[in-house]
């Protein structure tokens, strides 16, 4: 899941993810490495996207541009086995990372009532 905004110099599962959307959309050609840069290509990607989605162009993933990523994610895709297959792919990962993010969540509620209450939860 891609929630919170991404620069130049980042790296992570959610720039993954956004290298992998961009590259099954046509933006970009590089890598799918979890970095964003050291080279220009995927920042070039980035704002070759929120230009053709009139956001600003500023190879920032923040909100607006984090939403329009996420909202095609989910949109329905035709129905042509290619289409359908990326859209699966798009669906995994993004819900594979929203697992992650809930599974981490857990884990720090629960190490947090260890410390509150002083005993194993």
């Amino acid at each position: 899941m891609i929630s919170r905004t991404l620069r130049h110099g980042d790296s992570g599962d959610d720039v993954k993810l956004v290298q992998e959307f961009l590259k099954n959309h046509g933006y970009y050609t590089g890598p799918i490495d979890g970095k964003f840069g050291p080279g220009q290509g995927f920042l070039n990607s980035v704002k070759a996207f929120q230009k053709d989605h009139e956001l600003a162009v500023d190879g920032v993933i923040g909100p607006a541009t984090r939403a329009r990523i996420i909202e095609l994610m989910v949109a329905p895709k035709p129905a042509d086995d290619t289409a359908t297959m990326e859209y699966w792919k798009d669906m995994y990962s993004l819900q594979a990372g929203v697992v992650k993010e809930l599974q981490a969540e857990v884990e720090r509620v629960k190490n947090l009532a260890k410390e509150i209450i002083g005993k194993g939860v």
